[in-house]
């Protein structure tokens, strides 16, 4: 049992990602027109809380119930929203969307970890910062760190950009789309291959519909999936003596299995609607909470404490980013 003073923590920073998120669930109700300018609850949520956290408010009481909803919470929405992807979402993209995954990730990494390089940044951080704009953001550095034996320091400066960069992604995604005309379905592709999670997904394709979304979330986790191998490959060239092999929950968390069983489960017809409504409901609601401690988990002054270099290598790399899942989500929609 936790302790009152272990609950203490818990529960103020629980309590304030909570009040943010029905905060900006209520806002989308008083300001309508908010979610045609990309500000939905989650983005809204996300927003105040990188405002709290930037405003240099004494947070420090806050930080274990602000972890604790970053994680799960999330975790929680992800394996629902298996039970809300639906056959048509799937049998769209057809049976190259692995391939092409792989292929534009691999790709990604390569180019990313060249262009740092060649700015300057030592190989090790080089790597994370490749890793982690192409998989998964902060969750693939902190499972790539110790396969190649990152130092701490390296590892916290590429956590520390690659959380801030991750909301200007998601805000400049939207005109990336328009400006190449991409419909629902490839903006789903567009949007699974560039954002770093599951739930800024489902902030970035909320603006193109359902459909958009549950696409994108298919990308997203099968995005995710290349995180096996490019531990093992990664940690073969560049690990240390003191290198630690990464662990199976980081590799194939439970959330990530949950999700394909639940859309297993709910593609064989055996999940009564009521069952779907309710992981639709979860799915919606949980990542609002998820996406409020995000943005109090990001300290914007943290970006020029960074370093310029690690700047410029993050931007370069999600602009190669970008243009390399433009690429994939032509290939995917129109194999």
């Amino acid at each position: 049992m936790l302790s009152i003073a272990q609950k203490s923590p818990l529960l103020s920073g629980a309590g304030l990602c909570v009040a943010l998120s029905a905060a900006a669930i209520g806002a989308e109700h008083v300001f309508p027109l908010a979610r045609a300018f990309g500000l939905d609850p989650m983005m809204l949520a996300m927003l105040a809380g990188v405002v709290l956290r930037s405003a240099g408010l004494p947070l420090a009481g806050f930080e274990t119930g602000i972890r604790a909803m970053a994680r799960k919470p999330l975790e929680i929405a992800i394996a629902a929203m298996g039970a809300t992807i639906s056959a048509s979402a799937v049998a769209s993209m057809g049976a190259t969307l692995p391939l092409v995954v792989f292929a534009a990730v691999a790709a990604s990494i390569a180019v990313s970890y060249a262009a740092a390089r060649l700015i300057g940044l030592e190989p090790r951080l080089a790597v994370l910062v490749a890793a982690g704009n192409s998989i998964c953001g902060n969750s693939a550095i902190m499972a790539v760190g110790p396969a190649i034996g990152a130092r701490a320091d390296e590892t916290s400066r590429a956590i520390a950009f690659t959380a801030s960069l991750s909301i200007l992604v998601i805000a400049a995604l939207p005109a990336f789309g328009s400006a190449l005309g991409f419909d629902a379905l490839h903006f789903g592709v567009f949007a699974g291959m560039t954002v770093y999670a599951v739930p800024q997904v489902m902030a970035a394709t909320s603006f193109m519909g359902p459909v958009s979304g549950e696409i994108g979330a298919v990308v997203k986790l099968v995005r995710v999936l290349t995180l096996g191998p490019v531990l093992t490959i990664l940690g073969r060239f560049f690990s240390r003596e003191d290198a630690k092999p990464a662990s199976l929950s980081r590799v194939a968390p439970w959330y990530i299995l949950g999700f394909f069983a639940m859309m297993a489960f709910n593609l064989s017809g055996a999940l009564p609607e009521q069952g779907v409504s309710l992981c639709r409901l979860i799915a919606a609601t949980l990542p609002v909470v998820a996406m409020a401690a995000l943005g109090l988990s990001v300290d914007l002054r943290e970006l020029a404490r960074s370093g310029g270099r690690i700047a410029a290598a993050g931007v370069v790399s999600a602009l190669m980013l970008i243009a390399i899942s433009a690429v994939a989500a032509l290939v995917v929609v129109s194999a």
